[in-house]
């Protein structure tokens, strides 16, 4: 398998890991936020990155995974003080 993995704001995440839970292998983004992986179907990665939420994916027949993160930050609450 293989892939990207965006931020909430669609740039690459470089050097993020990527937990297998049932086999507990771990992975890790290359620069450009690129990943490539054997994986067995069924495997549930856990995708962890500063600010956004958790992520649980499950490994299916797909074979490229475009995967984007969503912010724990809802925009229309934050508050600018001056």
């Amino acid at each position: 398998m293989s892939g990207i993995i965006y931020d909430s704001e669609s740039k690459p995440i470089p050097n993020l890991k990527i937990k297998c839970k049932i086999s507990r292998d771990v992975y890790y983004t290359d620069l450009e936020g690129k990943f490539k992986f054997d994986s067995k179907l069924g495997e549930q990665l856990i995708i962890k990155y500063k600010k956004h939420k958790k992520l649980q994916v499950t490994v299916s027949t797909k074979e490229n995974y475009i995967i984007r993160l969503q912010s724990k930050i809802n925009k229309d609450e934050i508050i600018i003080i001056n």
